[in-house]
């Protein structure tokens, strides 16, 4: 029995609880009602509580986590049937499971703005309960670029998507999409278990990095150990390819012709087995301001399971948020991410990344990282110098040439964020933050590497249902980061200019060139 006393003023609650012991029950029969097009022996399946065991109130709450974790029902209720006792001696209780469908198919769709994205929409049909069983066919896809990349090109880019008007690399500007179509199974073997198997084709685009196009399959299993801590073991495989400016085979492979790249850009057969672990304790997925989350993922691609000889690597990502109130609205938030990429040697004196597809290299810099550099920026970069147009003179034509730069990326990575968050008025809060990080090869350190980049700044939140609007603007205090320069030159082939080229900084001491701004939805962490 609870019972307590509220002292408003003080904003001080006394709560008491008064205990009766009982006898130890055992459960007499489990009652389904509700259920209208589902079977009830999937909700039957779901619960981890059954006829003749011992009655716990846990196993209780633990039933209902399940099937509302199946998506398929709006309301869930697991609670005894017949809460008081027929007589002193009686030890057998009823529990009475009371569920309320929701709607077994849905059709959604989305439109949005990015500066990186353009234009993007999306659209998925979503179908539960799936020729029985509890299962979900869901079937989705997505466009992006839409304004500015073939054949929807409408010259956005020299409006509302500017920043895109930087990114001419190779075949880039291009309509980017990816279809899916996956089935996910809520139990196999055990109510602990889940699986999803889907299928899905793609062509994406990594800002001044990479093109990536390709079609594959991806199967996964995944397990609680523990509530809320789920395992995940799953096993990719595609046939696509990726391309990248030529001056990273060259700055970071030293293949400097075009018929030699090939082979890095040919279509090829990439397969990976991965494992991830999640702990969340954190209070919300969209806004949290109490708890912690901590994931580890561990991916691995060999010809052992069917991959291409020439992609052959080990990736490890952890990641530790957490977050901490401070008074009734603001909170301190901080975040650690750390990364490597193993790749085999080929026992030579050439880098031993070659294994390693430009697409699984680290990059950082964006809103969601190090937010005093653009998306991508942090960290090595390669310059090419390449003709733009030609100009007619008086004197001849005139090739106007221009400057490519592009990320290199790499293979270890150093990320680290803390943020204060606290309110202003209404939905609208604030935040001073600090990130810091640093990209760089295997045999290098974040010193030699150039040193962490730290850049502090400020940001604006406006809070809504889907997650907080987010302004930041944050300050970089550092020059253009040196990087091997390069001239493209009839055929395509390139030479280089200078092996660590140092672009001049004469806006230095402008304070707006010195602010970046990031506009998203949703916290960096």
């Amino acid at each position: 029995y609870r019972s307590f006393d509220v002292r408003a003023r003080e904003r001080v609650a006394d709560v008491a609880f008064d205990v009766v012991p009982g006898l130890s029950a055992a459960i007499e029969d489990v009652e389904v009602v509700g259920t209208r097009d589902v079977d009830e022996n999937v909700v039957r399946r779901a619960l981890s509580v059954r006829t003749g065991e011992r009655f716990s109130q846990k196993e209780l709450y633990e039933s209902q986590r399940l099937l509302y974790r199946m998506g398929i029902f709006d309301y869930v209720n697991v609670a005894l049937a017949d809460s008081l006792p027929d007589s002193p001696d009686d030890s057998l209780v009823t529990v009475r499971v009371q569920v309320s469908e929701g709607r077994l198919r849905r059709i959604r769709g989305g439109l949005g703005l990015g500066s990186l994205d353009c234009i993007r929409t999306l659209a998925s049909w979503t179908v539960r309960d799936f020729l029985g069983g509890g299962r979900t066919l869901d079937l989705s896809g997505r466009l992006s670029k839409i304004g500015t990349g073939g054949p929807l090109d409408a010259g956005f880019e020299d409006s509302v998507c500017w920043e895109l008007d930087d990114d001419r690399g190779t075949e880039r500007d291009t309509l980017n999409y990816e279809v899916t179509a996956g089935v996910h199974f809520p139990y196999v073997f055990s109510r602990k278990n889940s699986a999803s198997i889907a299928v899905s084709g793609e062509l994406r685009s990594e800002f001044q990095a990479y093109l990536r196009s390709a079609v594959g399959a991806n199967f996964s299993l995944t397990r609680e150990v523990a509530p809320a801590v789920p395992v995940t073991l799953s096993y990719t495989i595609s046939y696509g390819s990726t391309k990248a400016e030529p001056a990273i085979f060259c700055s970071v492979l030293n293949v400097c012709r075009p018929e030699d790249t090939e082979v890095f850009t040919d279509p090829r057969v990439q397969s990976t087995l991965g494992l991830a672990v999640v702990r969340d304790r954190a209070n919300s997925p969209l806004n949290p301001t109490r708890g912690n989350v901590l994931t580890a993922e561990l991916r691995h691609a060999s010809d052992a399971i069917v991959s291409d000889p020439s992609i052959q690597f080990t990736k490890g990502v952890v990641e530790f948020a957490s977050y901490h109130p401070l008074g009734r609205r603001s909170l301190f938030a901080w975040r650690v991410r750390l990364g490597t990429i193993f790749a085999p040697s080929d026992g030579g004196d050439e880098q031993q990344i070659r294994s390693v597809p430009t697409e699984e290299r680290f990059y950082a810099g964006g809103p969601t990282t190090v937010r005093g550099f653009r998306q991508n920026e942090l960290g090595p970069v390669v310059r090419v110098i390449v003709p733009r147009d030609t100009v007619e003179t008086e004197t001849g034509s005139l090739v106007v040439r221009d400057t490519i730069v592009s990320p290199t990326g790499g293979n270890q990575l150093l990320l680290a964020n803390a943020e204060l968050r606290f309110p202003l008025s209404g939905r609208l809060a604030g935040a001073l933050f600090v990130d810091a990080g640093q990209l760089f090869e295997r045999g290098d350190t974040p010193l030699t590497a150039g040193g962490m980049r730290v850049t502090p700044g400020v940001g604006f939140r406006f809070l809504t249902p889907l997650g907080p609007i987010r302004l930041d603007v944050a300050y970089n205090a550092y020059p253009p980061q040196r990087g091997p320069l390069f001239e493209e030159l009839d055929g395509g082939e390139l030479a280089l200019l200078d092996p660590d080229f140092a672009p001049s900084d004469q806006d230095s001491g402008i304070l707006s060139r010195r602010l970046q701004f990031n506009f998203s939805v949703g916290q960096a962490f």
